[in-house]
């Protein structure tokens, strides 16, 4: 046992062992300090805590076969996106393979976005210009029942020219007002406003009613007030009694 003075004058037993070089202090493990990050009974208590909790969380809601089902078909979900992000990004890469950008291209695109770019700058667009596009565009729109004003504005539309009553555009779909050849309107009232009916009678109708081919020629004047009717070739026609008969019939038919 020996004894010494630490800097406090304050006396200071320790224990030493024999060595070759001289004495080896004995040293009292129970007064060390922990060594840092060393397992503490504080530390000990925070790690049950937090080990604890997660059996609580585990106890409350337990893993089951259903919630694992409900995990699977999310990530299948996910992995069906990202194929299909795969299959579009192929898809792009294909056609940039097929069509290329090449430097040819991108000069025309410049110059297509600088003849744009050049347009706005000579004539930007301001304040006062939209003021008058808006205007302009309320000079020539009309509200229903709005009484006409002399001078006012609008907009000429076109009218097609078919000579021939046949339909210029499927039944629902946009189309053009129709005129006739002097530039008329086709309307049902309109008298003298089908075509002419040409054809060429060679064959002898033996019964009344009874139509035969080569000997009735038919009209349609469903859309007609009055009709008049003659044989224009009075000649061709020499020896030979014509009949002309009427049919409210939508096929055309005498019953």
């Amino acid at each position: 046992m020996h004894e010494i003075k630490d800097a406090n004058d304050a006396v200071v037993e320790f224990k030493s062992s024999d060595s070759v070089d001289g004495k080896i202090p004995h040293v009292n493990i129970d007064e060390l300090p922990l060594a840092n990050g060393a397992a503490s009974a504080a530390k000990q208590d925070e790690s049950t805590t937090a080990l604890s909790n997660i059996l609580a969380k585990l106890i409350a809601a337990p893993s089951t076969e259903a919630k694992q089902d409900v995990i699977i078909a999310a990530l299948t979900t996910l992995l069906a996106y990202t194929d299909g992000q795969e299959t579009l990004l192929t898809a792009i890469q294909n056609k940039i393979i097929a069509a290329p950008a090449t430097e040819a291209k991108q000069d025309t695109a410049n110059t297509a976005l600088a003849n744009i770019l050049a347009k706005i700058i000579a004539a930007p667009s301001t304040e006062a210009k939209q003021d008058n596009l808006i205007t302009l565009l309320s000079s020539i729109i009309r509200d229903e029942d709005s009484a006409h004003t002399s001078g006012e504005k609008g907009i000429p539309f076109f009218g097609l020219r078919s000579d021939n009553d046949v339909a210029t555009a499927n039944d629902g779909d946009y189309t053009l007002i129709k005129l006739d050849e002097e530039g008329r309107i086709k309307v049902a009232s309109k008298p003298a406003s089908y075509p002419d009916v040409v054809g060429d009678i060679s064959a002898i109708q033996a019964t009344i009613n009874s139509p035969v081919a080569n000997a009735t020629l038919v009209a349609d004047v469903s859309r007609a007030s009055n009709v008049m009717m003659w044989c224009d070739n009075v000649a061709a026609f020499s020896g030979i009694n014509c009949t002309f008969e009427g049919s409210l019939e939508a096929s055309g038919d005498n019953k």
